[in-house]
């Protein structure tokens, strides 16, 4: 199986586990790290994600994944909450936030100020192009699916 189908393939695997234990999926990711494959399984829900919650979802996908076998190389199973500043990658994920702070990573810097991060409210998202525009202390910026490599939510830790 090639990469996608084995997300997709847990993803349909992890989604009703996730339901019944009051959790959501958040992501599914197959990555290759040197030698070794893993299975990330990252679940969210609304007041938190605990040590339980990861170590339910564990058990409850272990099964399911030895018994469909999607995955034909050694691999490492991982389950874990999308921390606070989360990765987002689906339009679904991106919808979510706006109106909330995010932090947009470019490939190259942006032409007018030669910035290759920006952070700011999140103003306006186009799910058919992947373009969004960002409320960065009044200045609006809009950025195109390609021009973007890396979206998260952002939190200010800073007290």
């Amino acid at each position: 199986m090639h990469k996608q189908e084995i997300i997709n393939t847990v993803a349909a695997l992890a989604a009703p586990c996730a339901d019944r234990l009051g959790l959501t999926l958040w992501d599914v990711e197959f990555v290759r790290e040197g030698a070794d494959y893993f299975l990330r399984i990252t679940i969210d829900r609304e007041d938190g994600v605990d040590l339980n919650a990861c170590e339910a979802m564990a058990r409850e996908l272990d099964p399911l994944l030895d018994e469909t076998d999607p995955i034909d190389v050694s691999y490492q199973l991982e389950v874990s909450s999308p921390g606070v500043e989360r990765t987002l990658r689906t339009p679904a994920h991106i919808t979510a936030y706006i109106g909330r702070e995010i932090r947009v990573k470019l490939y190259k810097a942006h032409a007018d100020t030669q910035k290759k991060e920006f952070i700011g409210r999140l103003a306006a998202y186009d799910a058919a192009t992947g373009a969004l525009t960002l409320d960065c202390d009044g200045e609006n910026f809009t950025f195109g699916a390609k021009e973007i490599s890396k979206l998260n939510a952002y939190f200010n830790f800073t007290v």
